[in-house]
């Protein structure tokens, strides 16, 4: 629960709102291709609200609490009966209990592709995780530490932790210890600079330790909470 807690508030506000959205969705599908939903319009939104709620509070107890299997298979078992009662009470045309529990299954194939489609996508645009190698961002960040890198963020503020694409094409994490515009010592040979001569950063340049100058296009993101 701790992951959940330390997210950014939009970013949590909106994974919610996603998998509501796709609660609803895969509920509707699976009662329509059953032909549940020749009730009242009243009744249908009273279903899928009644199952919307339960069915997220079901996965905040499963994921708050390491609960044992057996327990969780009871749960799972109690909330197909709850979805049962619920759809001979609200929507009773053409109920039979085979076909009410088919519609709870069918919901939760729904619910899996959808979710493997959403994960794909917050991992290849939104967030990925990244485990740290070397200790050059200690005592935040040590060997072997594996990371939430948020991808969303690709104009870091100084001081923070980021992962960015090195020379050799691989990702890396270092610290910005320079941002676009700033005048920076010769820290490195890759400044362009003599001597003791400063550098001004490029409006797209990041100073980096360790990993030196780089552009913005380079940065995959953010370092966030640790997993």
């Amino acid at each position: 629960m701790s992951l959940i807690v330390h997210l950014p508030l939009t970013l949590l506000v909106c994974l919610i709102i996603l998998a509501a959205a796709i609660v609803l969705l895969a509920d509707y599908l699976a009662l329509k291709l059953l032909g549940f939903l020749k009730s009242s319009r009243r009744n249908v939104i009273k279903f899928l609200s009644i199952e919307l709620l339960l069915t997220l509070l079901l996965s905040v107890v499963t994921f708050h609490w390491h609960i044992p299997g057996w327990l969780n298979l009871l749960l799972i078992l109690a909330n197909v009966y709850v979805w049962v009662m619920l759809l001979k009470h609200y929507l009773p045309s053409g109920f039979k209990v085979s076909k009410a529990i088919f519609s709870y299954v069918l919901s939760y194939v729904f619910i899996s592709v959808f979710s493997i489609i959403l994960a794909a996508i917050v991992i290849s645009r939104v967030v990925q995780s990244y485990q740290i190698n070397g200790n050059s961002l200690a005592p935040a960040y040590k060997n072997g530490d594996r990371v939430l890198v948020y991808k969303f963020n690709k104009r870091p503020a100084l001081n923070e932790a980021v992962v960015y694409i090195n020379s050799n094409n691989q990702q890396t994490a270092g610290r910005i210890e320079g941002t676009p515009g700033e005048l920076i010592g010769k820290p490195l040979a890759n400044t362009g600079a003599d001597g003791d001569a400063k550098y001004r950063l490029g409006a797209n340049q990041y100073f980096l330790v360790p990993g030196g100058i780089i552009n913005s296009s380079s940065i995959v993101g953010t370092i966030g909470i640790k997993l």
